[in-house]
């Protein structure tokens, strides 16, 4: 009887030991789920739907250091929104895109202004693969005390000064645009080609008349009391950035940048989903900012926030997806999606420069060079989610 009763007894406690055991390795089976696929109180279910990979990928990205552009690769990185999905990011940083697309091999997908993209697409056959931001914060600025700000409006104050900007870039797009208005070219004008911030750092030096420059340069030219005499914005360009994509990139790393396109753009949405995200996406600039060495305080990189205008998911597609004859009649094979008009905005006006030739915009087209396959297997990723 006692022998009987000890075996009960021993029985009972193997059975709890076993139950528990159980409880345990659900316990840690499903956290480390969690842990992995970043769900949100579903198990499944990570932050946009995506479906992780089961192995961990790398996405390396040509990031445009001080531009608004490059922040939603930025944020759904800190947020966790790629390691979820098992992707982890490397950065390759730039302060130009032309710069950025020479440097080509190190990276797999890049955002940056329309005349980088047109670097990368003519120079560098990389394809554009969605649109980042339309622009306004290309900034013109000169000092307080020239003659051009006592009277901006007389074309007779801006011939013959001397301007520090990025040759080639959308800086130059701006300034050409503003000396148009004026009934001038750049001709009447001198140039001094130099990066963003090797400008203002000469300008602040005292050398030059004026200043053309982006995103957290403009801002910071506007904080050191330099008279803001245009930008895009005032202006009304269209001056659009787009994400682009290598060949090899889009060749082997499909599903990837599929679902990076995806989680770039969704993480749009997440910074205008609320006033806390918002508030989270400024210091998040303001903290790549610090990283990459670009002055910037809270006040600037509030700033920067407001600027940006970068689209929504569904936004991104119909800019990929939605067609309608060239705007100049010059282009007869096909209808163009939007994106592709934007983009001819900007090499329009270097063609005109004799940057590029009519034949440089046939090829584009041609070659279809602004890639809608990306977005479309998004689009088919994202329905799928919705199930």
């Amino acid at each position: 009887m006692k022998r009987r009763l000890l075996s009960i007894i021993l029985v009972l406690a193997l059975s709890v030991s076993l139950l528990s055991g159980c409880a345990q390795s659900g316990d840690s089976t499903k956290s480390a789920t969690t842990a992995a696929s970043g769900e949100k109180g579903t198990e499944g279910k990570t932050t946009f739907g995506i479906k992780p990979f089961a192995e961990a990928q790398t996405l390396s990205v040509g990031y445009f250091a001080g531009s608004a552009l490059s922040i939603p690769f930025y944020i759904a990185d800190k947020e966790g929104f790629f390691k979820e999905l098992n992707i982890n990011i490397e950065y390759q940083s730039f302060t130009n895109g032309p710069a950025m697309m020479e440097a080509n091999k190190n990276w797999d997908i890049a955002g940056a202004g329309a005349s980088g993209v047109l670097v990368g697409m003519l120079g560098h056959d990389t394809p554009m693969i969605g649109v980042a931001d339309y622009e306004d914060n290309q900034g013109i600025f000169v000092r307080k005390d020239s003659k051009i700000a006592k009277d901006p409006t007389n074309p007779d104050n801006w011939k013959g000064t001397t301007w520090l900007y990025p040759v080639g870039t959308t800086a130059h797009f701006t300034l050409a645009t503003q000396l148009e208005k004026l009934g001038l070219s750049m001709s009447d004008i001198k140039s001094v080609n130099m990066d963003v911030s090797s400008a203002l750092n000469a300008f602040n030096g005292g050398q030059g008349d004026g200043l053309a420059v982006w995103h957290a340069f403009a801002l910071t030219a506007d904080s050191k009391g330099y008279m803001r005499v245009s930008d895009a914005g005032k202006l009304g360009m269209t001056n659009v950035s787009c994400l682009v994509a290598t060949r090899d990139a889009l060749k082997s790393k499909r599903e990837l940048l599929t679902k990076a396109w995806a989680v770039y753009y969704k993480t749009v949405e997440w910074i205008n989903a609320s006033d806390e995200n918002k508030q989270k996406a400024i210091q998040y600039y303001n903290e790549s900012c610090e990283e990459e060495g670009i002055k910037c305080d809270e006040n600037v990189a509030k700033s920067i926030m407001g600027y940006y205008k970068g689209p929504t998911f569904d936004q991104s597609i119909e800019l990929m997806t939605k067609t309608s004859a060239d705007s100049k009649g010059l282009y007869t094979k096909r209808p163009l999606v939007q994106s592709e008009k934007d983009l001819l905005i900007t090499m329009d006006f270097f063609i005109k420069l004799g940057k590029y030739k009519d034949s440089d915009r046939v090829k584009l087209l041609d070659n279809g060079l602004v890639d809608s396959s990306i977005a479309k297997e998004a689009k088919t990723l994202m329905d799928s989610t919705a199930k």
